[in-house]
């Protein structure tokens, strides 16, 4: 992912990630890697404002950013819940203010439990879209990663129970 949204996603601010492709039933924890470009300081304000103004309209009034947007490493990781299309996600009921208006993507992933790692795993390569992360990397990335506070706490689990599979809208 791009900055600053990657880091976001895992300091749990970014709670919906929205792609203009089908991840179909994917479900399940989903590394976030920074991509190489830098970003530029001024999309980094205009999207860190975006933020405080989508959570004032469920009336949180501070918005705790990242203090640094690292590139080219692995950030940490989140729960996807599940992915909806844009149809699909308009009919979830119970979201509040601020994620009905966090994402108009074709796609979304509605993403909780984020996690960052303490030291971001660095100078490491992606790829586009999911892919796997070699076994090799994962060792002992548990013991680096730390639970994300974000603004507010989100269980999008709640809204889909008592079912165990993707819900139909």
């Amino acid at each position: 992912m791009h900055q600053p949204w990657a880091s976001l996603l895992v300091h749990g601010i970014k709670r919906i990630e929205g792609r203009s492709w089908s991840a179909g039933d994917f479900h399940g924890t989903l590394f976030i890697h920074a991509a190489a470009k830098p970003p530029n300081p001024e999309d980094v304000a205009m999207v860190e404002e975006q933020y405080r103004v989508l959570y004032a309209l469920d009336g949180v009034e501070e918005v705790s950013v990242p203090k640094a947007y690292p590139t080219s490493c692995l950030l940490g990781c989140v729960d996807v819940v599940c992915c909806l299309s844009a149809a699909e996600f308009s009919r979830v009921p119970n979201l509040s203010a601020s994620q009905r208006a966090e994402s108009e993507a074709d796609h979304v992933f509605l993403c909780q439990n984020p996690r960052h790692l303490i030291l971001p795993r660095g100078n490491m390569g992606g790829d586009h879209k999911i892919w796997h992360l070699p076994r090799e990397e994962t060792r002992g990335i548990d013991l680096g990663l730390v639970a994300s506070q974000g603004a507010v706490h989100t269980d999008f689990r709640k809204l889909f129970e008592p079912r165990e599979e993707k819900p139909q809208f």
